[in-house]
């Protein structure tokens, strides 16, 4: 039978498509991965198959005939499942039970004529290999002498490690299955089982462990006794003020050996029906469920270990990690077995959408402040927890992928499901609390995700966030001004200079606001500045030099209050109200308006008409229309000192075009010539509510109002709601990016009316009250003064 084409579904896609199959003596397990040119893998899909390949035959020695037509079975489907999935490569692996048999060539060749694969039988030392592979793409080893135990149901390999290398491996011909096919169930009334099981692995454990050089520092375990294990023990410690399930909370988690020791205790008191009602332990695991925990306590008790590190991945991870290596090549970083981490958090980013760039370069922000701090003895450097930082620095916004608004704290629910290559459960728990905290409130005890941390990790996750935060800060703008930092110590002061070409006023004053946590775990002043390089420390220079001169740069007598919100949240009306009031009070005052540009008007009637519009031509529109209003209505206006009010600015333009899927940065540079507001406010509204207002009376929505030119649905309402879902969000961020004062939309217009007086009269103070007759001169030129009240 000729092998069946396992393809790449899509010749195109950045990721090779990976499967493979592991034929253990209790059960039979499938994983799916796709393995990106960066490095590390995701899983996409796994299968489990409990066919008890290894239990007892008629016939001594062999493979029981009925467990190997299950297991055929079995195997055929998942190779079934890998085709549909359109798998590029697959492994089929059998262990202890397969590699002992001797009928197992006649098992292999059922399978193959079956499925058209082969089966590699592996032996005891490469499933080790597999095994310690697997732990060390998860688990820090280098520099410590440590053990690894693969306990399966037909063995169990114990490998000695001397700083992540692999010293030595013991074969253990025993494992779960095998231990209570010989002693039995250990049930009640068979105490006797249990104590000549245990002297039996103890002898065997004992004569393994005087090979080893020195006593490990851990043990890590690996195998399905092992993640059940972790499964019973977090469902006992669960308090009830935490969720029960806390995904991937096996990895990393330790077990003690008395934790051990009380669980044989209590299981042995039950029979074997009764034991899958304690929390954690399935039907399929429960009879053999105890030889599985005498192996691990006669290992922590005889090598000296306090307690069993979790590993709730194993050989299949070895194998995938094997496949990745042969496509990669040998010289590749990742056949070095060192996992790229870096490489994997970017390619979880861009699966999440998150801008690339912006997200390095803020990593990179964030490691050099933590590299000079500990040059300066304010921390001390520790590498897995610069590679956490850094991690955490790419990762903070992938959250917005779902809202914007809350999106820290999406970010971290999304990192703690992500399983990052390369990473253990802790310190993946350490990144996503990290990155919940970049922004917004600082961390609490009374935040779930907090408290469940020990103290040392809640120390870390306050200096780490700390950091992060003051990086995110200086890339407040996503523009990447701040090219690096130098920080500099002076008794109980840290100064922190933003190197760049052009002054980043908006960055360093969210930098500056975003400290406060950073001042109180570092108990130190902080002071953030600006550095040209081309002229040194601004805050010692009183003379700066600029690239390039712009509108944005000039000194404007004259004051512009603009308001920003969604269609229907009430601007319009309250910049109404508010520019009479002004003018009442004797001050020369204008009025600009979105879209009102008669240079594009035309233009962009006949493209809506003719549905030519693409994203990108929108945005040079919206560009066009705003340069015109801005050199022929609002500059003349704010140089001659009057008060300008626009109803819409750049960040309408930067939500629309951002919502249609153009590149944030590309935006932000496009407007880099604008005024920066001395006002802008932000009616915030609920999308609900403002949908509603929008829709009510409305008989037909238009083509591009409804953002049908992007396919979100056929139907325009339901278009129309997802893109100002979009809208919404993008003007949500830019609150937090650009620090625009909010007013609820939704309290009575008189109060939102004297909210928004009181924002605006502190600025009205240097404005001179003067008559219009004496700036007609300045006015007449841009043909003005009419459209003044």
């Amino acid at each position: 039978m000729s092998i069946p084409d396992y393809h790449v579904a899509n010749p195109s896609q950045r990721a090779s498509r990976l499967a493979a199959i592991d034929l253990g003596t209790n059960s039979i397990r499938l994983v799916i991965a796709d393995a990106p040119r960066s490095g590390g893998y995701r899983v996409i899909d796994d299968e489990k198959a409990m066919t008890r390949l290894g239990r007892k035959s008629a016939t001594p020695g062999h493979l029981n005939p009925e467990a190997m037509a299950a297991s055929v079975d079995a195997v055929s489907h998942m190779c079934d499942i890998a085709r549909g999935f359109g798998v590029r490569k697959l492994r089929i692996v059998a262990t202890a039970a397969v590699r002992d048999a001797e009928n197992k060539a006649e098992f292999i060749e059922m399978i193959r004529t079956r499925t058209g694969h082969p089966v590699e039988v592996v032996s005891a030392q490469k499933e080790a290999e597999l095994a310690v592979r697997s732990v060390a793409g998860e688990f820090d080893l280098e520099g410590i002498a440590s053990a690894v135990a693969d306990i399966g149901g037909g063995s169990t390999e114990l490998v000695s490690l001397d700083d992540g290398k692999i010293d030595a491996v013991h074969a253990l011909k025993f494992g779960a299955v095998r231990l209570t096919e010989r002693f039995g169930h250990c049930e009640p009334g068979n105490e006797n089982q249990l104590e000549e099981m245990r002297a039996f692995v103890r002898e065997a454990v004992s004569a393994a462990s005087k090979e080893f050089k020195s006593d490990p520092a851990i043990l890590v375990g690996t195998g399905g006794t092992i993640t059940c294990l972790a499964m019973m023990a977090t469902r006992q410690e669960d308090t009830g003020d935490l969720p029960t399930f806390f995904p991937n909370s096996s990895r990393g988690h330790e077990v003690t050996l008395a934790e051990i020791r009380e669980f044989i205790d209590v299981l042995a008191a039950l029979q074997v029906s009764e034991r899958a009602s304690l929390s954690g332990l399935s039907t399929e695991r429960a009879d053999i469920i105890v030889a599985g925990l005498v192996i691990i306590e006669s290992l922590l008790d005889l090598l000296n270990v306090n307690a069993v590190k979790v590993h709730d991945r194993g050989i299949r991870d070895g194998i995938i990690l094997e496949m990745i290596d042969e496509l990669a090549g040998a010289s590749s970083a990742v056949a070095a077995g060192a996992l790229p981490t870096l490489a994997t958090a970017v390619e979880f980013a861009d699966r999440c959408g998150v801008n690339i760039p912006g997200a390095i370069h803020t990593a990179k922000i964030a490691t050099s402040i933590y590299d000079q701090l500990a040059k300066l003895n304010v921390i001390k450097h520790h590498r897995r927890l610069r590679e956490v930082l850094e991690a955490a620095a790419i990762l903070r916004d992938v959250g917005a992928v779902m809202n914007y608004n809350r999106h820290h704290r999406h970010s971290y629910h999304l990192i703690l499901h992500s399983g990052l290559a390369g990473f253990t459960q802790e310190e993946i728990e350490l990144i996503a609390v990290i990155a919940r905290y970049h922004r917004k409130t600082k961390p609490s005890p009374s935040h779930d995700e907090f408290k469940r941390l020990t103290s040392e990790s809640q120390t870390v996750v306050r200096k780490l966030a700390g950091i992060l935060r003051i990086a995110d800060g200086l890339d407040r703008t996503h523009t990447r001004d701040v090219e690096s930092v130098k920080v500099e110590k002076e008794d109980n002061t840290i100064r922190i200079l933003a190197v760049s070409k052009v002054n980043p006023t908006a960055c360093i004053e969210g930098a500056q606001r975003k400290s406060d946590l950073f001042v109180e775990v570092f108990e130190v002043e902080t002071i953030i500045r600006w550095l040209d390089p081309g002229m040194g420390d601004s805050a010692k220079s009183a003379k700066s030099r600029k690239p390039f001169k712009s509108y944005s740069e000039e000194p404007l007598p004259g004051k512009l209050i603009i308001v920003e919100g969604l269609d229907g949240s009430g601007k319009s009306t309250q910049m109404d109200l508010l520019k009479k009031w002004v003018a009442s009070l004797g001050y020369c005052s204008y009025f600009s308006e979105w879209n009102s540009s008669d240079l594009v008007r035309e233009t962009t009637r006949r493209g809506k008409a003719t549905r030519q519009l693409t994203p990108l031509t929108f945005s040079l529109i919206h560009a066009a229309d705003f340069a015109d209003r801005l050199e022929g209505e609002i500059l003349p206006s704010l140089q001659a000192g009057g008060v300008v009010f626009a109803d819409r600015y750049i960040y309408t333009a930067f939500a629309r075009d951002a919502a249609r899927g153009m590149d944030r940065d590309f935006v932000r540079r496009l407007y880099r010539f604008a005024p920066k507001p001395s006002l802008a406010v932000y009616f915030r509204l609920p999308l609900e509510e403002a949908l509603s207002r929008i829709l009510h009376g409305r008989p037909e929505l238009k083509y591009y109002e409804a953002g049908m030119d992007l396919g979100l649905s056929e139907d325009p309402y339901q278009s129309f709601r997802l893109f100002q879902s979009r809208i919404y969000d993008e003007y949500e961020r830019l609150v937090e990016e650009r620090g625009l004062s909010v007013i609820d939309a939704l309290l009575p217009i008189a109060e939102q009316q004297v909210q928004f007086r009181s924002l605006v009269e502190p600025l009205l103070e240097d404005v001179v009250r003067m008559p219009i007759l004496d700036r007609v001169e300045v006015l007449k030129s841009n043909k003005l003064v009419g459209r003044y009240w």
